[in-house]
């Protein structure tokens, strides 16, 4: 998929977006760069903003730039092209274009796009001359510049830090192989007490803690990182065959991976917590993390607060009960003496 827009935002923007969807995509600033890039590469897709004008480029409009791609014998004859645009186009087939994007662009807009397009081949749409005839270009293709790709083809590879703390070298070696296919920064601690030590000297993106360990087990490991060091936001999964993850939070565990566990969801418990993390940067996960166990925090303060309440309720009860049977028995001694008078 190739992307040819001026802002930076906005590029910025969907490189984010296809890059969380997983598409291949390549991003250029210009017409100019787009033409050129088509000239070399096949895109199964092409987004080409419309309302810009690049005055000193030898393609100075979008919309020149989609006449050109409709003219050349090239690779993308057949490909679908999408403009993006705050104008309204009427017919855009009248101008070479497939469909339209409404500028400001909805993320839900972009991935309808892509379902619809991506794959398809269409019919080649001549403007100004017939489809796939090159004399008619208004420039010599060899007078483009390479093409200025400003992100990578590929989607972001996470660089998440991980530290899994395992005592069984078997089941180490076998999370630790899998999540080196998810990120190279994987680091491995053999007991609880390792993994402490670790936790105080280095930050990480996601830890996963084995909660069945001799000495220092998991749940210990976990409450003692959670009160001091580098990591105490980062995201604690739990790794153990027994429990619920309910019996776990209370400790600071933020989820649960359930042994034996599938490549499936070892993947998905990672893309889960180190979403768009990219090394020291940080990751939704910590702050997704943060927010939970803030919530329990105050959950759990509100249950304290009420039981508190209770507690005072019931002491002022005792008391006045107490004062009320002091009463009684000074009463009943009262007139036991008033009796003996008399």
């Amino acid at each position: 998929m190739l992307i040819c827009e001026s802002n930076q935002a906005l590029q910025s923007m969907m490189h984010t977006w296809l890059w969380g969807m997983g598409v291949n995509h390549k991003q250029v600033y210009t017409a100019e760069s787009a033409v050129a890039a088509c000239a070399q590469n096949k895109y199964e897709l092409i987004v080409m903003d419309l309302d810009k004008e690049w005055q000193s480029s030898i393609v100075a409009t979008g919309l020149a730039a989609v006449r050109s791609l409709r003219q050349m014998d090239g690779p993308n004859k057949y490909t679908p092209i999408v403009g993006w645009t705050t104008n309204i186009i009427d017919d855009p087939i009248q101008v070479g274009i497939n469909d339209t994007l409404s500028k400001p662009i909805a993320k839900e807009a972009v991935e309808a796009v892509i379902q619809k397009w991506v794959g398809q081949q269409v019919e080649p749409l001549a403007v100004g001359g017939d489809a796939g005839d090159s004399s008619q270009l208004l420039f010599d293709l060899d007078q483009l510049p390479l093409p200025d790709f400003i992100f990578s083809e590929e989607p972001a590879t996470k660089s998440a830090s991980v530290l899994v703390v395992e005592d069984c070298k078997l089941t180490q070696h076998v999370i630790t192989s899998l999540l080196k296919e998810l990120t190279p920064h994987v680091n491995q601690a053999f007991d609880g007490e390792e993994g402490i030590n670790m936790c105080d000297t280095s930050q990480y993106d996601i830890i996963f803690m084995d909660m069945n360990m001799p000495k220092i087990n998991g749940l210990q490991a976990t409450q003692r990182i959670r009160k001091s060091g580098k990591n105490t936001w980062v995201p604690i999964i739990a790794f153990t065959s027994t429990g619920k993850l309910e019996d776990y939070r209370s400790f600071g565990v933020d989820d649960m991976l359930q042994k034996p566990f599938s490549t499936e969801s070892l993947a998905s418990i990672f893309d889960k917590w180190t979403e768009h993390t990219r090394g020291e940067n940080g990751g939704g996960g910590r702050v997704q993390g943060r927010m939970q166990r803030l919530s329990d925090a105050f959950a759990t303060a509100a249950g304290i607060e009420t039981e508190i309440e209770e507690t005072r309720a019931e002491l002022k009860r005792l008391k006045v009960e107490k004062l009320r049977l002091i009463n009684q028995e000074l009463e009943a001694e009262f007139q036991g003496a008033q009796v003996s008078r008399s």
